[in-house]
């Protein structure tokens, strides 16, 4: 007798549903305790293994090995793509059948985002008579929650000092099985005082925390972290981040290159199974410092003055400063009427021997003083500058003075090879008050 088709004869397939994670490269077996019999055979010379029913071309793969050492050995095996069934023939014994038939598997070559429809595998078994009843195995598919990713990053930019700077415009966010983003950070690893990253909120995306990034000064190096949330499409969060720009703040920013780091959290149905990027992206920002100008701070203040008085000082407390600590190379003091014409016995004064590494010189009628670094003196710095410029006075012997104010001003230079940095002035006010002269009378006493 063949082998029958009904249920008692041929094949007994397990009881349990296969189950399929999507997981990568890792194929499972289908039916590993499934039993063939014949009650008039020996030997089967075929074998048909097919998914029937929600097959996936592209996706759903069966296979057997046949390679030397295996139970498959000596069996021929042809899998059909466009059927979605797997060929297996070969004269062999039921149990060498059986052996071969518990190791086929079942895998799905789409890695990214596979269809979780259940498939139906049908099995079929033939004795060169008889073909056996169809039996099935049941395969459930569960896709798994794949990490976004990003490319595009390894950039380098140049900030330069007090131009704000887009860190990467060429970043290129996707996610194979999710079409939102929920939040993303952006981390400077190696964070310098004054630094910042920048960023306008959008409709769907949001800041966590200080607007321009928080500083965790527990970290070695410093790091300052720019976190946005808000679930917005992966296309909203890849322009969020092609926005971003760094800035410091500083005058004289430390001029370490800066490592900046990219990561993206997506959205899944199951919260515990949100994915970020498997490695964190990197671009780098380079900082080019400027110069900045001397910074002379004081002066606003009104000096009164009557006529005969004594020479006064003008600004005892006038400072000056660099931000890059470099010292200026000259100040300008200039003494002018304010609506009033000055005259000549209007002058400035300065004591010469205030600091031994500057020196003063007076023009124009001795009412322009420009103080500079001493011959053979190469390490003036701005306090010496400074210990002359509060020795500065206002002068004035002209016996026929005008009522009304005069202004001196200061201002500072920084000469840098060809360029000259100059500060903002700063104004000391003289309001000058003269006498009147006492009248000069005749007393004729012969008159009548």
């Amino acid at each position: 007798a063949g082998m029958r088709s009904d249920a008692a004869g041929g094949y007994t397939k397990s009881t349990d549903a296969a189950k399929y994670t999507e997981t990568g490269d890792t194929a499972i077996v289908l039916e590993s305790t499934l039993t063939v019999a014949d009650s008039d055979h020996t030997n089967l010379t075929s074998a048909v293994v097919q998914v029937a029913e929600g097959y996936v071309k592209g996706e759903d793969k069966l296979a057997l090995v046949t390679t030397a050492g295996t139970a498959g050995a000596g069996f021929t095996a042809a899998w059909d793509a466009d059927t979605g069934t797997l060929a297996i023939s070969g004269n062999k014994t039921l149990a060498e059948y059986q052996a071969a038939l518990r190791t086929v598997t079942y895998d799905n070559e789409n890695n990214d985002n596979p269809s979780t429809t259940d498939r139906k595998v049908e099995w079929r078994l033939y004795d060169g008579a008889n073909y056996s009843a169809v039996r099935e195995t049941d395969v459930l598919v569960t896709s798994a929650n794949d990490a976004p990713t990003l490319t595009g990053d390894a950039g380098s930019v140049q900030f330069t000092e007090g131009t704000p700077v887009v860190i990467d415009n060429n970043l290129v966010l996707a996610d194979v099985d999710s079409a939102n983003l929920n939040g993303a950070t952006v981390k400077i690893t190696n964070y310098k005082a004054g630094d910042q990253l920048l960023f306008t909120p959008t409709a769907g995306i949001s800041i966590t925390g200080t607007a321009t990034g928080v500083v965790d000064a527990n970290a070695t190096p410093n790091t300052l972290t720019l976190t946005l949330t808000g679930a917005d499409t992966v296309e909203a969060y890849e322009a969020a981040l092609r926005s971003i720009r760094f800035n410091n703040t500083g005058d004289n920013p430390d001029t370490t290159t800066r490592t900046i780091q990219w990561s993206v959290t997506d959205v899944s149905a199951d919260s515990t199974q949100a994915q970020s990027l498997a490695s964190a992206g990197t671009s780098s920002v380079t900082i080019s410092a400027v110069n900045d100008a001397p910074v002379l701070t004081g002066g606003g203040n009104t000096i009164q003055f009557s006529e005969g008085d004594a020479a006064v000082v003008l600004d005892n407390g006038i400072l000056l400063s660099d931000p890059e600590g470099s010292a200026v190379t000259s100040i300008t003091v200039n003494l002018a009427g304010y609506g009033v014409a000055i005259t000549n016995g209007e002058v400035l004064e300065f004591d010469a021997n205030a600091n031994a590494k500057v020196e003063g010189t007076l023009t124009n009628n001795n009412q322009t003083l420009t103080i500079t670094q001493a011959n053979n003196v190469t390490d003036a710095a701005n306090s010496d500058f400074q210990a002359l410029l509060r020795t500065v006075k206002y002068a004035n012997t002209d016996t026929a003075t005008l009522d009304g104010n005069r202004t001196i001003t200061f201002s500072a230079v920084e000469t840098v090879g060809t360029d000259n940095f100059t500060s903002a002035n700063v104004v000391t006010t003289v309001s000058v008050a003269s006498l009147n002269d006492d009248a000069q009378g005749t007393n004729n006493a012969n008159a009548p």
